[in-house]
Formats: C-alpha cells, sequence, structure tokens
C-alpha cells in the first residue's frame, strides 16, 4: 500500500506542476482567489460594520483554500482518463491508497492558499493575533483542507462513474459550500431544517473554531468544534472509501471497468 500511495503521490506532483510553477501559482492562482475574495469583503467595509468585515474575512481566508483543495473531485477521474484506471482495478491490490497519493496534493494547495491568504489579509486589513489565536487559526485551516478533501475523495468517486461531470462538480462544489457552510453567508440565515446537513459540511466547523478563536471565547469549545471537523473528515473519506471500493469490487466481478 505504500508503495501504491507512494507512486501516486509522485504522479499528483507530476500533475501540479503540469499545472503551475511557482510564477504562475503566486501570479495566477493565488491572485486570482485574493482578488475574488476581496470583493466579497470589501461589502463589508461598505456597509460600515466591522463585524461583517471581519465575519467575510475570516470566512474567506478558510474557503479560499477548500476551493484549492476540490481540485481533488477531478484527480480522481484522472487514472480514469488516462486509461490506468482498469489496471489498477484488475490488480491484486487496494486502488485506494493510489488515488489519494495522487490527489492528495491538492489539500496541501489549499492548506498553502489559506495560509497566503491569511497572511495577505493580515497585513492589509491589521488583523492582530496572539500566539494561541495564530495556532487555533492554522490548526482550522489545515483540518479545513482535510475534511474538504474528505469530501472531495467522496465526490470523486461517484463522479468516477461520469468523469465528464467533474468540472462542473467541482465548480458548483466551491459556490455551495461557501454559500452554506458559514464563510459568505451566516448559517443562521438558512432555514432550521437544513441545520443538520450544513453541521456535515465541511469547513463549517472550523469557520467556528477560528471565529471564536478570534473573539478568544473558551478553548473547550474550540477544540470541540475542531474535533467535529476532523470526524466530518473521516465520514466523507470513509463514504469515499466505501463507493470507491463496492465500485471496484463490482468491476472486477463483471468486468463492467472499460477504457475511457
Amino acid at each position: 500500500m505504500r508503495h501504491l500511495f507512494a507512486v501516486g503521490w509522485m504522479l499528483g506532483v507530476e500533475d501540479f506542476k503540469s499545472f503551475w510553477n511557482w510564477r504562475t501559482w503566486t501570479f495566477g492562482w493565488l491572485l486570482r482567489i485574493v482578488t475574488s475574495g476581496l470583493s466579497l469583503v470589501l461589502v463589508g467595509k461598505l456597509l460600515g460594520s466591522a463585524a461583517s468585515l471581519h465575519y467575510l474575512l475570516i470566512g474567506n481566508i478558510i474557503i479560499s483554500g477548500c476551493i484549492g483543495a476540490l481540485f481533488a473531485v477531478m484527480a480522481t477521474t484522472w487514472n480514469r482518463l488516462d486509461g490506468t484506471y482498469p489496471l489498477l482495478v484488475i490488480a491484486p491490490a487496494n486502488l485506494i491508497p493510489a488515488v489519494i497519493g495522487r490527489s492528495i496534493v491538492w489539500m496541501l494547495q489549499g492548506i498553502a492558499t489559506s495560509v497566503a491568504v491569511l497572511l495577505i489579509y493580515s497585513l492589509i486589513f491589521g488583523l492582530k493575533f496572539s500566539a494561541l489565536q495564530l495556532a487555533l487559526a492554522l490548526l482550522s485551516i489545515v483540518l479545513a483542507n482535510l475534511s474538504t478533501y474528505g469530501f472531495a475523495f467522496f465526490l470523486g468517486a461517484l463522479v468516477a462513474r461520469l468523469p465528464s461531470m467533474r468540472s462542473v462538480v467541482f465548480n458548483s462544489t466551491g459556490s455551495l459550500l461557501a454559500a452554506f457552510c458559514g464563510a459568505a453567508v451566516p448559517i443562521s440565515f438558512w432555514p432550521e431544517a437544513l441545520g443538520w446537513l450544513i453541521k456535515l459540511l465541511p469547513s463549517t466547523h472550523a469557520l467556528i473554531a477560528m471565529r471564536s478563536a478570534m473573539a478568544e471565547l473558551e478553548v473547550t469549545r474550540i477544540a470541540i468544534e475542531l474535533g467535529y471537523e476532523g470526524l466530518i473528515a473521516l465520514l466523507w473519506a470513509g463514504l469515499g472509501a466505501a463507493i470507491m471500493t463496492y465500485m471496484v469490487n463490482a468491476g472486477r466481478a463483471d468486468g463492467s471497468i472499460q477504457f475511457e
């Protein structure tokens, strides 16, 4: 399994390099994320509300990285598009480590994106952090991207059956997360009937934790929210693994895995 993960990781790094080098990532991807986020954050400033500005700042710091991590939705389909998916399926080994190895690089992109946005917004808007607040903010970023990666892995396992839908799912999921997880719109805005679903979305609890840390609320409450975020990551990753395992076993049994 370690060998499969390592091979997948090397391929994932090459995937990343085919998208970005340090110049295009910095002045293409990161610049786009920062400026598009600023267009929303500045709405809070125009409203003359420090609370709204702060709310949108924290929301964009978290969600900007999560959008980067969602590239894993597409990455889980690339083995199928490359024609290597059937070979992985018929191999006497588990497919999942190879898929995770190839796609997890995008979670690291998400973490790097959120940290960069945190630094840039701190300079622009004068955000101040104590050592504890900074540590909790970074932990919130890591867990938000981890749970988003788990969610992307789950979606990718579904999309692997219809690879042509990968871009649609990627783009729509980012917008829906921003709307529902509390990044741009307060959770209280949505009907209570959606509350249980929103609490299962990635980054929801990490956002609550980071905002609680900035408000200097009890560390125990923050730890609980971060714990929930970790459980959400395990939930979605586990569901994704179950779906992928089912499809692999079914493909081995009836020979339905085809080259794309």
